[in-house]
């Protein structure tokens, strides 16, 4: 009878470890850490939270989607018809215009609730999306300045940037790169 009881309690230990050996394999199976570049949004109860670490997302409560934060470019052709300056001249030319979400979670949150994660980060559907709008703020921006040191100064780059603050947002408008041949 006293081997009954040793044995009892070696199938006792063996089922606890194996229990607790299953619970850190579902622990660290569920851990979740976002690429460089990148965060995960992770949503419970309908309330996303931005998280930039390590976290664990267990999926019976837990969604998550990871949103990619580095610069996306939209190139906008501006060759026919040329972009015309507020002196005359005109410019047929091509842009590159290259926006970034600002990495604060009130940005993240905000682009997550109007465009989603995946979309968020697809660059060729925020060319189609956002192309008209950079192409307009362009032509506008250069019809009220001279051609003439436009770029050089910033000047530029500042217009555009006050022109998409709306349409844009919460994207922000990082850069704008002119490759032009007088027209």
């Amino acid at each position: 009878m006293h081997f009954t009881g040793a044995l009892s309690a070696a199938l006792v230990i063996v089922l606890v470890v194996l229990y607790l050996g299953g619970v850190l394999v579902m622990l660290w199976s569920s851990r979740r850490r976002p690429r460089d570049g990148h965060v995960l949004v992770v949503t419970a109860f309908n309330r996303p939270r931005v998280v930039r670490g390590t976290t664990f997302v267990f999926p019976f409560l837990h969604s998550t989607a990871e949103l990619d934060l580095r610069d996306k470019q939209i190139p906008v052709d501006l060759k026919d018809p040329p972009l015309q300056w507020a002196d005359g001249t005109s410019t047929s030319c091509a842009a590159t215009v290259t926006i970034s979400i600002p990495p604060d979670d009130e940005s993240i949150l905000e682009l997550v609730s109007g465009l989603g994660c995946a979309r968020g980060s697809d660059e060729a559907l925020l060319r189609a999306l956002y192309g008209g709008a950079v192409e307009r703020a362009l032509r506008e921006a250069a019809a009220e300045m001279a051609a003439e040191g436009a770029l050089d100064r910033g000047t530029l780059l500042e217009a555009v940037r006050a022109r998409l603050a709306g349409p844009l947002r919460p994207f922000e408008v990082r850069n704008v790169e002119i490759s032009a041949s007088p027209g």
